[in-house]
Order: C-alpha cells, then structure tokens, then sequence
C-alpha cells in the first residue's frame, strides 16, 4: 500500500510530466491529454488523486477542459461570447476593494482564456442606452443598490456580491464567509484567554438588516464561538441605538459605532472585542479616546479588512500594520465570479443559483498582544485641520 509520501512523490512527478510536455512540445496548445484512467495507472495513483491534480493545472491556465469532451493542453482558443463584463459602482471606482476585485475577475478570466470589460455601473448604462454595449457571455454586477444594477438582457449570466435570496433564484452570488470570519476573530480571542468579549456591530439589533447583512453574520460567528467555549453572549453585544441608511456612508457607520460603544468602553469586565469592521473600530477607539480611558486598560481589538482610507474625511485612527484583522480577499471574491460565469457560459454548471463563499484570513497584530497600550494611536483630527485640508 502506498504511503502518503508516495502518493505525494507520484502527484508531484505527474504535475512535472504535464508542465514538461507543454513547455517541450510534446503536447501542443489545444491537444486532447490521455484518458484520466491512463494517467492515473501510469503513475500509480487513483482517478481521483490524478484527477485533483488536472484540476489544479486547469485552474493555473496550464489545461483546460470541455465538458463533452474531455482535457486540452494550453490555453483554449478565445471563443466568439468570451467577453465577460464587469460592472463597479461609480463612486469608489479606485478604492483599493474595487480595484482588488477587478484585477482578481480580470486575470480568471484571462486564465480560462476569454476577455474582460470593466466599465462602472453610470459608464455602462450610457453605453447600453446608445447601442455600444457589446453582448457579452456574462456579467458580474457589483453595485450595491438596486436602482444602479444592469439588467441581463443580452449580458449573458449574471452573478452579483451577497447573498442568495428566494426570489432571485436565477442569480447566483458570491459573498465572504462571515460567519466563519465571526467565528476566527473570536476564537483567537479565546486563545489568548479572553473571556469577556464583545462584540460591536453596524446592523441595527430590533431588524433583520440586509444591508448590513455581513455585520449580522459575524455577529453569528462571534456567539457560535462563545456557545462552543461555554461563554454566553449576554450582555456583552452593542449595536447602533437606529439602522444606518447606506452602507457606503463611511462616517456614518464610525459615528453610529462611537456612540454604541459609549457603554462598552466603561466597562471593565470587557477586556476583548470584535468589531463589525474597520469603521466600527474607528469608532470604538474615538469611544475610548473620548471617554479618557487609559491605554493600558484598552481592550484586545480585532477588525475586518484593512484600512485604506486615508483621506482628511476618513481619519485613521490606527495604522493598518497594529489592528489585528480578519483580511477580506476581494481578488479572490473577483476569481470566484469570473469562475461561476466561465462555468455556467460553457455548460459545465447549471441548476439554481449557487453561492460561493470566500473565506477569510486572520492577521494577527499588535491590538492582541501585551505591546498594545505602547502604541501611540494618532487622534482625530480637529475640525480647523478638516478645512485646511479640503
């Protein structure tokens, strides 16, 4: 019986054969490989070990398949209906998120061998009421609000940001896994022994709120940790006192998140907290500054993505390198749409709506260890610096 260093060895030596016969020729673009049954016997592995690794050679672009008739060598032929359109919304076109996702949509899509076109929600709908919208096989719609969303029509498939609801079964979604981002963030909390741990959250406690539906999913995570730790969430979650109109209203999510943390900041039992994201701990520590608690007596934090507003209306309250954070991969959120798309142009998907869900990565920094209180967090700037900066 094959040990598992063997089975890693033959693996190996299989994804060498491959990359050897595209770089040398042995294999031309568009050449069918051998049955998946021969490659498996020739390297002494079992179908579906031999076929993980053909999978993973087709998602690095090195093969490709088709559903009916089996795995190519080298990238396939571009395809008339291989343009695939990308729709951001207009206001933040270059904010970092933006430009992540579309760099991770764009480079899928080249991979798998068709063509992109990212055009923002205002551009695209001007180009569509004069006729120059080309059809395109399929469409990520990343805009937010339902007034600014592309119609399919002659898009081809469509897949949006969020999540799969009843009456949108013929459109399939791609979301972060914020559950499990709940759940991380508390979990490593609880490693380094914390036990009181609150949570600070953007979506408004008496509604179920849609538009801060990822608040209300970490949120979830943070008490299934606390459940399996045998700690109880009473108590210890604050929330916004009215829901926040938009999502995008960066201000008003940090002002709204001050204000709940009032009462959590005064409280000395609370030695850890999650916050719903970066504009909640924003929030949170303007809290703590404003009601003169000591560093030393701040509590662990840990955030969702990064911080890359840092504009004189969105003042950092902390550098992005000290939160420790739940960092959210919009390039691969991108891939994942291009991939659904792909799949669902080429007949290899179909059937109701799927969700896909991107996880996440926790980094840990220095708002969970001992260094914390050494940490000078710039403050806010005053109202006379704001002016003289606009």
């Amino acid at each position: 019986m094959a040990t598992r260093r063997d089975v890693l060895q033959r693996k190996a030596h299989l994804r060498r054969t491959l990359l050897q016969s595209c770089r040398d020729g042995s294999l031309v673009p568009g050449e069918m490989l051998p049955s998946l049954r021969h490659l498996a016997l020739e390297h002494g592995l079992s179908a579906p070990t031999a076929s993980q690794v053909i999978r993973e050679l087709v998602a690095e672009g090195v093969l490709y398949t088709r559903s009916t008739a089996g795995t190519f060598m080298g990238r396939p032929p571009e395809m008339k209906g291989s343009l695939y359109l990308l729709v951001t919304p207009t206001y933040n076109t270059m904010d970092a998120h933006v430009v992540s996702l579309r760099d991770g949509f764009e480079e899928r899509i080249a991979q798998l061998g068709g063509s992109s076109l990212c055009l923002d929600h205002t551009t695209a709908h001007q180009w569509k009421n004069a006729g120059r919208l080309p059809a395109t096989a399929g469409m990520f719609d990343f805009t937010v609000a339902p007034e600014d969303r592309m119609e399919t029509g002659e898009q081809g498939f469509q897949v949006r940001f969020g999540k799969v609801l009843p009456n949108e079964s013929n459109i399939d979604k791609v979301f972060f896994d914020n559950v499990d981002g709940g759940r991380q963030a508390t979990f490593h909390l609880l490693r380094l022994g914390h036990r009181q741990i609150a949570f600070l959250g953007l979506h408004a406690k008496t509604i179920e709120d849609n538009v801060f539906l990822w608040s209300l999913e970490r949120e979830k995570g943070w008490r299934e940790a606390l459940k399996q730790a045998g700690s109880t969430p009473r108590g210890l979650l604050f929330h916004p006192q009215f829901p926040l109109a938009e999502v995008h209203e960066h201000s008003e999510q940090r002002n709204a998140a001050r204000d709940a943390a009032y009462k959590l900041v005064r409280r000395t039992d609370i030695t850890a907290v999650v916050a719903a994201n970066v504009y909640a701990t924003e929030g949170l520590l303007q809290a703590l500054r404003e009601a003169q608690i000591p560093q030393e007596r701040w509590p662990a934090v840990v955030s969702f993505d990064q911080f890359p507003y840092h504009t004189f209306d969105e003042a950092p309250y902390n550098d992005r390198h000290v939160i420790s954070a739940l960092r959210l991969p919009w390039e691969n959120l991108g891939r994942e749409a291009a991939s659904i798309l792909w799949e669902r142009s080429r007949g290899d998907m179909s059937g109701p709506a799927q969700q896909r869900l991107v996880p996440m990565r926790l980094i840990p920094r220095l708002s969970c260890r001992r260094e914390w209180p050494l940490i000078p967090i710039s403050p806010l700037p005053s109202q006379s610096t704001l002016v003289s900066a606009a």
